[in-house]
């Protein structure tokens, strides 16, 4: 899957083959939930940090924090800023009170990577039990990205860039934190972000069907934002950054 050094350093990230996509989405309109309008169709691909490389450690959460923080950064500042993914985990660990095993909590994963970064006053968590599926399109219509944490089955090991659909079938191989970037209402699909490198999946990227997600969610956490900030760069600005830098933004119309 490369290590973390050849993922940060990739260039042209966003090179994904949107026409293997296509077939996916289908262009729509607006769609009413929880009495307010969202779009039927989120890609936020473009806005997400540099696909990371987990490894064999048991810290996703920590890994989804960062990416998700960095993915923030990037949006208010225009630059490129790596968090340390394996400091966050270690800092939810001391404090879960599971000691010896395995993993940690979304949600304070999500709080210590806040601290980390010093957006305690700028932030809150929120989370969203079980799968409801409108509270996790209101968190990525509004701040872009959540935290999905699902428990995953056996097919996601073969999970690559002809088949990038997960179905969740199998055996249940145990929990596991990604990044919603977006979704699509008319096919029914997830837009997700993993962090086992740029070779696993659409570099890095997959889907999942909103029936999967629903079935295997536990929990959904995301960054909500309470105060307003100074210099804050918009879409269209961020982008126009990162097209002028070395990672080129392709375009990403599906």
């Amino acid at each position: 899957m490369g290590t973390l050094e050849e993922n940060k350093s990739m260039v042209n990230k966003y090179q994904i083959d949107n026409t293997i996509l296509e077939s996916y989405f289908k262009n729509a309109s607006n769609q009413n939930v929880v009495g307010m309008t969202f779009p039927l169709r989120i890609d936020n691909r473009q806005y997400c940090s540099p696909t990371d490389y987990q490894g064999s450690k048991p810290s996703c959460c920590g890994y989804t924090a960062a990416q998700i923080l960095e993915s923030l950064n990037w949006m208010r500042t225009g630059t490129i800023r790596q968090f340390d993914a394996d400091q966050i985990y270690a800092k939810a660990k001391q404090m879960d009170g599971r000691m010896g095993v395995g993993g940690t909590f979304p949600d304070l994963a999500m709080m210590k990577g806040l601290e980390l970064v010093g957006w305690t006053n700028q932030y809150a968590i929120r989370t969203s039990n079980g799968s409801d599926i409108s509270q996790l399109k209101r968190a990525v219509h509004q701040n872009l990205f959540a935290s999905v944490n699902m428990k995953v089955t056996k097919d996601i090991y073969d999970i690559d860039g002809s088949n990038f659909v997960y179905r969740g079938s199998g055996q249940v191989v145990g929990g596991h934190s990604l990044v919603c970037c977006g979704y699509d209402e008319e096919s029914k699909m997830l837009i997700l972000q993993n962090h086992w490198g740029t070779i696993w999946g659409l570099k890095g990227f997959f889907l999942c069907p909103y029936d999967v997600w629903i079935r295997q969610n536990n929990l959904t956490c995301w960054y909500e934002r309470t105060t307003p900030t100074g210099a804050k760069a918009s879409r269209k600005s961020h982008q126009k950054k990162m097209e002028s830098s070395d990672s080129k933004i392709e375009d990403l119309k599906l």
